[in-house]
């Protein structure tokens, strides 16, 4: 296979389309289509690798309208709904994308992105269940995830986005030389939202990985809501904000 060509070219067929061609080759053309079955049971199970690969946030932001259109030959087809939604996708999960295909079936080996005309999807391709597609994906059970998220006034009122984490709270944070600063700012930000006001608006907490950025904001939304349980608090991934910002 050849490198992956980032390339933007267009198709005479779909007005302001971008595409992504894999292998490097013209990725639009006549040839052999498969059939509909068959696509529809390999679109499942390669949605529900990605799913158990990327987890449930990126999933959701970047793959749930991701659409398989057809596979010809060895390409495959997908289409989103917007621009900057192919542009991120193709920049950012081709490869991932490409390799839970070539999982399925290895005579897949390239990737064509458009943007759907208006927005507007064909019936999606739904075989069977994807949380039933990878056997080995294991869903919790709801007595398990009501345990893990306990309801709680600390939480305040939580829009959509992640759980806040109960453990992760400036008591349990571990202090340091290290990160004084931070922990003291992270008070002060909880400390204002919970009495309506705003302090070092924005934050940005920066460290390596593992060293407490998602405890300390975790812990910030938690101590805000404990305060004020009128507050309404979002907790959410870079990537789920870009999905909303966006959509």
């Amino acid at each position: 296979m050849n490198p992956v060509n980032l390339a933007t070219q267009r198709r005479a067929d779909v007005p302001d389309s971008d595409a992504l061609n894999i292998s490097g080759d013209q990725a639009a053309g006549s040839g052999q289509k498969w059939g509909q079955k068959n696509m529809e049971q390999i679109w499942v199970r390669v949605r529900a690798r990605l799913r158990a690969a990327m987890g449930e946030d990126v999933f959701t932001s970047w793959f749930a309208r991701l659409e398989l259109e057809e596979i010809v030959d060895d390409l495959a087809h997908l289409s989103v709904p917007t621009r900057f939604l192919c542009s991120w996708v193709q920049s950012h999960y081709a490869s991932p994308i490409l390799e839970a295909f070539s999982a399925e079936n290895a005579k897949i080996k390239r990737l064509h992105f458009t943007v759907r005309v208006n927005g507007q999807a064909r019936p999606r391709l739904v075989a069977q269940s994807e949380a039933s597609a990878i056997p080995q994906v294991v869903q919790p059970s709801p007595k398990a995830s009501a345990a893990a998220n306990p309801p709680s006034a600390g939480r305040g009122n939580v829009l959509t986005g992640s759980i806040v984490d109960p453990k992760m709270t400036f008591d349990n944070f571990v202090p340091g030389m290290a990160n004084e600063m931070a922990l003291g700012v992270a008070r002060q930000v909880a400390s204002a939202a919970a009495s309506n006001t705003v302090a070092y608006n924005p934050v940005y907490v920066h460290s390596s990985v593992g060293l407490g950025k998602s405890h300390l904001l975790n812990a910030i939304a938690w101590a805000a809501g404990a305060a004020n349980s009128s507050l309404q608090i979002v907790y959410l991934t870079a990537d789920h904000f870009m999905y909303h910002f966006i959509t």
